[in-house]
């Protein structure tokens, strides 16, 4: 773990107890976590979203999902429900959403206006697949905005059938680009293009 050997940490990185990028600041070494950020910031730049005072579900508790909770909180969510087999991994994860944050249940997902698949359930499936799922996809319909992290395929399969049910859809590659985005905006002091970053990510 590189935490130890840094000078100090953000207070998202220290929450998070993770790091993703260190920036050399007034002759310290800086961690940071720009994953949550990376994905609040895609939905507001390239999907024309706010989560403020959205009712989110969080599939997983891992490291991804625990940057997204502890963001979406941060950015105003009114609820953040983590789902996830183990339940004390998702109580770890929902106490970084503090007072909106809770252990959710697969019922939470049918009146939430954001859900996020961060687990790697659909990861190397065949593109248009509709297996394996995460949920159950009768929970899914319009009015929703579906986010899959995973990238690899770019539609996984809860992506094509939320798309089915008439939900909103977004892959995992706006969150990549955005965190690193935010990293080069920090290594250099100037604004990436973000267009071209995303095509050259999805060539």
């Amino acid at each position: 773990a590189v935490i130890p050997h840094l000078d100090e940490v953000t207070p998202t990185a220290a929450a998070l107890g993770a790091v993703n990028s260190i920036s050399w600041v007034e002759g310290a070494l800086v961690g940071h976590n720009t994953d949550g950020h990376g994905l609040v910031r895609s939905l507001r730049v390239d999907e024309g979203l706010e989560v403020s005072g959205s009712r989110c579900v969080v599939l997983g508790a891992g490291g991804a999902a625990r940057a997204v909770v502890h963001a979406l909180a941060e950015a105003g969510a009114s609820d953040v429900a983590v789902v996830n087999r183990t339940a004390s991994a998702a109580e770890v994860a929902a106490g970084l959403a503090g007072a909106v944050g809770r252990v959710g249940e697969a019922a939470d997902v049918a009146p939430a206006d954001l859900v996020v698949n961060a687990t790697s359930v659909g990861m190397g499936a065949e593109a248009g697949s509709t297996s394996p799922l995460p949920v159950d996809p009768g929970r899914l319909g319009p009015g929703q905005v579906v986010v899959d992290l995973v990238y690899q395929p770019l539609r996984t399969p809860l992506l094509t059938v939320a798309a089915e049910r008439g939900a909103r859809c977004v892959d995992g590659l706006g969150m990549l680009v955005h965190q690193a985005a935010l990293t080069i905006e920090r290594w250099t002091g100037t604004d990436p293009d973000v267009s071209v970053m995303a095509r050259a990510a999805r060539s």
